[in-house]
């Protein structure tokens, strides 16, 4: 798998399959998890929220570790 840190030091881990977009701001931390699945373990940030959107659904995380997979027909 592919491990990468983000710049608030989040850290994802995902199968080189998975394609995802990092979507960041003042106010929010965002990745929009188009295919495949990933791993989280978000640093702690009560000012910034930190959302995994896959589909239609929208994880949400102050600082937690969980992994959110996105299936596709």
């Amino acid at each position: 798998p592919e491990r990468r840190t983000l710049d608030d030091g989040t850290v994802v881990e995902s199968p080189a399959n998975a394609v995802y977009r990092i979507e960041f701001s003042p106010r929010s931390r965002r990745i929009v998890l188009e295919r495949g699945e990933a791993y989280f373990e978000v640093a702690p940030d009560a000012t910034r929220p930190f959302v995994v959107v896959a589909g239609s659904v929208d994880v949400r995380a102050v600082g937690t570790v969980f992994s959110v997979h996105r299936q596709t027909a």
